[in-house]
């Protein structure tokens, strides 16, 4: 399993801002959870607000605006990364 996080108190004013609109189009609130598949990868998405929020899908699934979502978090300045065993 690996993790990558951003801490938007971190960020640059414009970086932050960067996140935050594409935390929006991402749109997770509406975003339903798929169901466990063998051999499937899945992304958890952790977005720690005032209204928190937690979405798993499968990858295969994921709409354009969580792919972006991804991707910028990926290659975020001042970006975490773990890695630990597979398993919940």
């Amino acid at each position: 399993m690996s993790s990558t996080a951003v801490d938007t108190s971190a960020l640059a004013s414009a970086d932050a801002a960067a996140l935050r609109a594409r935390v929006q189009r991402a749109s997770l609130a509406d975003t339903q959870a798929g169901a466990p598949q063998p051999d499937r990868e899945l992304v958890e998405i952790l977005i720690e607000d005032d209204d928190g929020a937690v979405t798993a899908m499968n990858a295969d699934e994921l709409s354009p605006g969580v792919r972006e979502l991804i991707e910028w978090v990926e290659s975020a300045p001042d970006r975490t990364e773990q890695l630990g065993p597979p398993g919940p």
